[in-house]
């Protein structure tokens, strides 16, 4: 019995000291990312503080949700809804007043012309 516990302490010790000399590397959250609707109109939200946020729907929503974070490769032309796919990568340590995610353009799929019928927000 002393052996056993004496190896596994032993094997907690040298788990505890070990450190890793590389930076991990950061992993998309999902393989192929997520689809995205980004609505013809942003709207006026408070995140850190008043700023202009797009509308979007993830994954087949039903509802429309503010986004407080931009899309790196994206350019969002209002009067235009989209459909992208979207790359979500984990950022390592973000600041306190930021996204714990960030969001790189996989595809542009749809580029459409639509006027605004937003009204449930």
């Amino acid at each position: 019995m002393k052996k056993f516990l004496l190896t596994i302490a032993a094997s907690a010790a040298l788990v505890s000291c070990t450190t890793t000399s590389k930076p991990q590397a950061i992993t998309p959250l999902s393989e192929h990312g997520v689809k995205m609707i980004i609505a013809s109109e942003i709207r006026d939200c408070v995140g850190v503080g008043k700023m202009q946020c797009m509308l979007i729907k993830e994954n087949n929503q039903t509802e429309w949700s503010y986004f407080y974070s931009g899309i790196e490769g994206f350019t969002y032309q209002p009067g235009f809804e989209y459909e992208l796919i979207v790359e979500k990568i984990p950022v390592a340590n973000p600041p306190a007043d930021g996204s714990s995610i960030r969001y790189r353009l996989t595809k542009e799929v749809k580029k459409e012309k639509k006027q605004s019928k937003i009204n449930n927000l």
